[in-house]
């Protein structure tokens, strides 16, 4: 398995704490689990602080998704970001579309499970 954390960050200590965060978090899925963890660094290069302001910078995304904005995540709330969007990963991947067939047996008679139990 694996996961993508990107981090759009600027010049400040909290961008560097989420930076720092995400590769112990790297390291750590890794050895313990086999889960390799791509970081990417996108730098913001505005020195203007009522616009760094506005951004809430550091964003931290998982898999796309945004889950931290404004602060450096501590390393079990990152863990449990990327774990949680592995394992909806690993579930959608394991749904399989199911039918029910009503009456005679025709391709035209299976309806989805779904709207079979409703």
């Amino acid at each position: 398995m694996e996961a993508e954390v990107l981090i759009v960050a600027g010049f400040d200590h909290e961008s560097e704490q989420a930076i720092s965060t995400a590769w112990k978090v790297a390291e750590k899925l890794r050895r313990q689990y086999g889960i390799w963890v791509l970081v990417r660094i996108d730098q913001v290069w505005i020195h203007d602080p009522i616009k760094i302001a506005e951004l809430r910078i550091p964003q931290v995304y998982v898999n796309g998704k945004l889950f931290f904005t404004g602060k450096a995540p501590r390393e079990e709330d990152l863990v449990n970001a990327i774990m949680s969007m592995l394992w909806r990963n690993e579930i959608e991947k394991l749904a399989t579309p199911a039918a029910v067939l009503v009456d005679k047996p025709s391709f035209m008679d299976a309806i989805p499970l779904t709207q079979a139990l409703a």
